[in-house]
């Protein structure tokens, strides 16, 4: 016997070889059954080989059975059929039935019929039956002269199916008289003169107004509405009013007085915000302020060491008077306005220019106490409500100056409650905007001072005394907020002791600064800091830092 396995014997083993060629084999197991050699093949082998080949004749009848099963399955049941395969050639012979339709009276094969429509063939219920989209079930929605049956409604929609009107009746479908289609009622909607339309065909000539929501001809739609509205002529007259800026309808709600003009929130935004910048705007520009005392009579410019003030002073009230508030007095040539979301309940914060000594005292105080007279007057808040940050230049403070005012600020914890009392401020608000503890600490020592060039002061945000590296200046931000003018000297009076004092004890080579000492020092110039030595005098501050100081004193007088 002779095995087969190159690709060149594979086809001489295939001429040779009684193999049925329509049926799949896979090429190692096809052996040749003539013109065996039996004489070089063991017996034992011939067995096998032989057995192997009885059964590859067994695998091919049974893929000729499932072949004929597979074709009977798939004819319809009406058919008769006889089915005849041959080795190589396949033949088959079907035999139907005549069947008259019960719709166009044809005669037609029985397999050419519906099995949805009993007696109807499949070319009729093409043409003239339809699915009932609400009963599922087969109805004639045609004549035979092409017209849709008068019991027979379509629906609306992508879809076009059909439905028997009593059946949309009484599932809620909604009859368009435009389309003459049924819709659902949510997609129907009713115009003024109570005609029912679909919303497809309502919406080629109405608009529904947004504030009435009614149906109106699309010539009644006021136009230029804020936002891009919709609203009728009615609504527009009763509830809505004309921009005097920008042309454009708001509803009356919406409008905001703003210096002496009625305007729409979009325009009020725009100037309020020409009014109030946003926190630490970089387009604002600020311009030293003095007066002819501070240059030299030489004619040089200011000296480079003149100490020039900030403040920052945070108001809580009605935005909507920030400009009139800049007019008071003409005070916007001194101040920016800017917001700011730590105020309680809204507000802005007053930011003012760089300003020297005598320009303060002569210029700014007259101006300002008008200003902060306007703002009692408007109901605006400021003690509990926000805090007053004194900024001073960074050139003119010396070192050893910023390490003797750590030590009073933060030396002796003793003295907390008493600073507590001269800025006016609560434990809870010190201990979130300006602690005094000895944690958040950042300055130098004397002798630490004394060895380096570098500021003592470091730059913890919400710490007593920072340094401000944005500004070129040092901020106190003990202070609580205040609208009374005597209360807005007292704390500013405070920051220039506080620099007197420290710049008198500067040579001292040990920390001889403290709370107690600053308060003989205000005693004994009380000339000098006339707000300061009065505030001093009426809350007992000396006689409160001996016997201790209570805490709910400060809520008790602004």
């Amino acid at each position: 016997m002779t095995i087969y396995t190159s690709e060149d014997n594979w086809s001489r083993a295939t001429a040779n070889t009684n193999v049925l060629t329509n049926v799949a084999i896979d090429r190692p197991y096809i052996i040749p059954v003539t013109d065996v050699n039996t004489t070089t093949i063991p017996q034992e082998l011939q067995t096998r080989l032989q057995e192997i080949q009885e059964l590859i004749n067994q695998q091919r009848e049974y893929q000729y059975q499932q072949i004929i099963m597979n074709h009977c399955l798939e004819n319809s049941k009406n058919k008769e059929q006889t089915v005849t395969y041959g080795i190589t050639k396949k033949e088959s012979k079907m035999t139907y039935k005549l069947v008259t339709c019960t719709c166009c009276g044809k005669k037609r094969r029985d397999y050419n019929f519906s099995q949805n429509v009993e007696g109807v063939c499949r070319d009729c219920v093409r043409r003239y039956y339809m699915r009932d989209a609400i009963t599922r079930e087969w109805i004639k929605v045609r004549k035979i002269n092409g017209d849709i049956g008068e019991n027979v409604g379509q629906i609306g929609g992508w879809t076009g199916s059909y439905a028997l009107i009593k059946n949309l009746e009484e599932n809620g479908y909604i009859y368009c008289e435009r389309c003459q289609r049924w819709h659902k009622p949510n997609n129907i909607a009713e115009t003024k003169d109570g005609e029912k339309m679909c919303l497809s065909c309502i919406s080629r000539d109405h608009f529904k107004c947004e504030h009435c929501g009614k149906w109106e001809l699309k010539q009644n739609r006021v136009g230029g509405m804020y936002g891009s509205q919709n609203i009728c002529k009615r609504c527009a007259d009763l509830y809505y009013a004309r921009c005097p800026q920008c042309g454009r309808y708001e509803l009356l709600d919406n409008f905001r007085n703003f210096d002496n003009q009625v305007l729409c929130r979009e325009c009020y935004s725009i100037e309020l915000q020409k009014c109030i910048h946003s926190y630490h705007d970089n387009r604002v520009v600020y311009t030293k302020r003095y007066t002819t005392e501070d240059i030299p009579e030489n004619g040089l410019p200011i000296k480079p060491d003149t100490c020039f003030f900030g403040f920052e002073l945070e108001v809580s009230g009605n935005k909507n008077l920030a400009l009139e508030f800049l007019k008071t007095e003409n005070i916007q040539s001194d101040v920016v306005l800017m917001s700011d979301s730590s105020i309680k309940n809204g507000g802005f914060e007053i930011v003012s220019m760089p300003m020297t000594k005598n320009y303060i005292e002569k210029v700014f105080i007259p101006k300002f106490t008008g200003a902060l007279r306007f703002l009692r007057d408007n109901d605006f808040k400021g003690h509990n409500y926000g805090g007053l940050h004194i900024h001073i230049s960074q050139d003119a403070v010396t070192n050893k100056q910023l390490s003797q005012l750590g030590e009073i600020l933060y030396g002796n914890q003793r003295d907390r409650k008493i600073w507590l009392g001269i800025t006016q401020r609560k434990a809870l608000e010190m201990n979130s905007w300006s602690r005094m503890d000895n944690k958040i600490r950042d300055f130098y020592s004397i002798q630490e001072t004394n060895e380096t060039t570098k500021s003592p002061v470091g730059s913890p945000r919400y710490s007593a005394l920072i340094k401000d590296d944005r500004t070129k200046t040092y901020e106190f931000r003990i202070f609580n907020s205040n609208l009374r003018i005597e209360r807005f000297l007292k704390n500013y009076e405070c920051v220039l002791a506080l620099l007197d004092y420290t710049k008198e004890n500067e040579q001292n080579t040990l920390p001889v600064c403290n709370t107690v000492g600053f308060i003989e020092y205000v005693y004994s110039h009380s000339d000098k800091y006339e707000n300061l030595y009065n505030f001093f005098v009426e809350r007992q501050i000396k006689e409160h830092y001996k016997n201790g100081y209570d805490e709910h004193e400060i809520e008790r007088v602004a």
